[in-house]
């Protein structure tokens, strides 16, 4: 009798342990997430919105519909801005305002680097490779040569500078979002 209780503790605890073991693994396995997430590090001393525009129709036709906004507090360290688009958008392009309305007191935007991730895919621009992915709107931004410090032509301008898609974002968005 106490062979056949200890057989049945044994195996009672074996298949415990296999359960805490598959508890483990599934909490190890990196999350991944099914949407679109597209990151800036940069820096930006004063608070501010900044807007995240897409297409999904390979045009430029950018609209308030398709867009994310997210507000950023000023500071003077790098920080992290994320947007996360729905589930169920695949951009054909991107555009981004670094900031909003007309805001005298905003400074220059310092972006550090640039980043795309979707499902367990992504792509990085580090320093001036940002602008091998996007090109500034020259009608209300300025970049020093060298730099990727982003500038408003007038402090006065109603939003922030702006950047638009090259053929190498465009080309990277498909890379990374088709099967």
């Amino acid at each position: 009798m106490k062979k056949h209780i200890l057989a049945i503790f044994i195996i009672s605890m074996s298949f415990i342990g296999c359960k805490d073991d598959k508890k483990v693994e599934e909490e190890k396995a990196p999350k991944v997430d099914n949407f679109l997430k597209v990151s800036f590090d940069l820096i930006i001393k004063k608070d501010d919105d900044i807007h995240l525009y897409y297409t999904e129709d390979g045009t430029l036709n950018f609209n308030e519909k398709n867009s994310i906004w997210v507000h950023i507090n000023g500071s003077d360290a790098i920080q992290k801005v994320t947007f996360n688009l729905p589930e169920d958008i695949i951009p054909t392009h991107l555009r981004a305002d670094f900031g909003a309305g007309v805001n005298e007191q905003q400074s220059d935007v310092d972006i550090k680097s640039f980043e795309m991730n979707y499902f367990d895919k992504n792509v990085v621009a580090k320093g001036l490779s940002f602008f091998d992915y996007f090109y500034v709107n020259e009608s209300n931004t300025k970049v020093d040569k060298g730099t990727t410090i982003l500038q408003r032509l007038d402090k006065k301008q109603n939003g922030g500078p702006m950047v638009y898609p090259m053929t190498l974002l465009t080309q990277k968005l498909e890379e990374i979002t088709k099967g």
